[in-house]
């Protein structure tokens, strides 16, 4: 009975609380021996991954906030771009004004670092913001720009949660360190136990163990060792990280 090594953390952390709450339904027939304790070590060792593995998600988050903020930033210049040439005297006068106001920004200030993008947004936006009544002359300019300044400020605040939690986590173990050290947990630990419990019980907690490995039997095939060793380390372990959101 061996819970797969390779199986992500995602599987690892459903099928922990599975056979959890099959032991839970069955607890009364262990009083007496150390299967509880083992199972309260179980949900401990499983609450540790979720919560690493919720800063992980924090990561994610970030990610996806700065790809929203750079998209809302480039469609601002492409909204300029397009009223330079727009049939319209004056609207293409604003377009040119606010051009030449702007022309020390560009759409490739989304490739800097976080830090250097907020910082030059921060003085693009104020440059904008002196020239407020000449983006009205250009419709649906204002709003264009409003909306990505509010992807800017929903990216800072995703930003300092996942500052806040790097500086928690400093000096924790990763996600992937943990879900190998639950496998391993049970694989070396908990189920010998329920196996040397169930034999000296004459076979008391037979139908227990059928479910545990009924449990086993549903993870899902992993790939052949082989393939895995074509994938570098590194890459293969940020891939586990990222397997709890999937």
């Amino acid at each position: 009975m061996r819970f797969p090594s390779t199986a992500t953390i995602a599987s690892t952390t459903t099928f922990s609380e599975n056979i959890r709450n099959l032991f839970l339904d069955k607890a009364a027939l262990f009083e007496g021996t150390e299967v509880p304790d083992f199972f309260d070590t179980l949900a401990k060792k499983r609450a540790e991954l979720i919560a690493t593995s919720g800063k992980t998600a924090v990561s994610s988050s970030l990610d996806e906030a700065d790809r929203i903020r750079d998209v809302s930033f480039r469609n601002v210049f492409t909204a300029l771009d397009a009223y330079l040439i727009f049939p319209n005297e004056e609207t293409k006068a604003a377009a040119n004004e606010i051009s030449m106001l702007i022309s020390k920004f560009s759409r490739s200030m989304t490739s800097k670092n976080y830090a250097n993008q907020s910082a030059d947004e921060e003085r693009f936006f104020k440059t904008l913001d002196a020239a407020s009544e000449t983006l009205e002359k250009m419709p649906y300019m204002s709003e264009l720009v409003a909306q990505a300044k509010a992807d800017e400020e929903a990216f800072k605040k995703v930003n300092k949660e996942y500052t806040q939690a790097v500086a928690a986590s400093s000096g924790d173990k990763n996600a992937t360190v943990l879900k190998r050290e639950l496998i391993a947990f049970m694989n070396d630990t908990l189920f010998p136990y329920l196996q040397a419990v169930n034999l000296m019980n004459k076979g008391k907690y037979d139908a227990f163990l059928k479910e545990i490995e009924v449990e086993i039997s549903r993870q899902p095939k992993q790939p052949k060792a082989d393939s895995q060793k074509q994938q570098p380390q590194s890459v293969s372990q940020k891939q586990e990280d990222a397997d709890f959101q999937n």
